[in-house]
């Protein structure tokens, strides 16, 4: 692999510039899925699994543990509140057997845009590597990548992240790492969960 301080030369301008606006819409506002998180975070600090609990998250367990950590570091730096979200227990029922106002910190904000951002640069470094450097200067300036990071917060960069460290390591035939990353990429969103079942039968085939 080409070293990452070259790779963070080359692309210094475009990683400057992406972060500059990604915190940019870090004060502008947020997407409902935001709140989601939140509502996980915090209901974490109590219950032990938040499926049974919480009807709107129906991804994988990896970043909701992300989330449980983000919450309790700014809970325990007394964040200050940006935010304020409702919880209903259970949500689809004519009468609540539970509600409650959840306060968001600033911190769990920012933890999460700088996390996810991480996962941004490794897609960018990773596309340069299997591809070329127009891929991943487009990759972390492009309009979506940047609205999903950080206005919405999504764990998309992350997926796609695991999932690329999954072509990387496959073409290297490295079989441990591979599945590894794919098994890391489809328990935090299930976009590639028949995946596994295509490389069963591409390598059957091949046999």
């Amino acid at each position: 692999m080409k070293s990452i301080k070259l790779i963070f030369e080359k692309f210094r301008v475009q990683i400057v510039f992406s972060l500059v606006v990604r915190i940019a819409f870090l004060f502008i506002g947020n997407g409902l899925d935001f709140y989601s998180w939140a509502k996980v975070g915090r209901i974490k600090q109590e219950y032990f699994s938040h499926y049974g609990v919480m009807r709107q998250y129906n991804y994988g367990p990896l970043f909701s543990e992300v989330l449980s950590i983000f919450w309790k570091i700014s809970e325990t730096t007394q964040s200050r509140i940006i935010d304020s979200t409702l919880f209903v227990y259970p949500n689809s029922y004519p009468t609540a057997i539970e509600s409650f106002n959840i306060d968001i910190g600033l911190n769990f904000k920012i933890l999460l845009l700088l996390f996810i951002f991480v996962f941004d640069l490794l897609i960018m470094f990773l596309l340069y590597e299997l591809f070329n450097s127009k891929l991943a200067s487009f990759w972390i300036i492009n309009p979506y990548s940047i609205l999903i990071s950080s206005f919405w917060l999504r764990e998309d960069s992350i997926m796609i992240a695991f999932i690329l460290l999954f072509v990387y390591f496959y073409k290297k035939d490295n079989s441990k790492f591979a599945v590894i990353f794919l098994s890391f990429s489809i328990i935090t969103k299930h976009l590639f969960i028949f995946f596994p079942v295509w490389l069963l039968f591409k390598n059957f085939k091949k046999n």
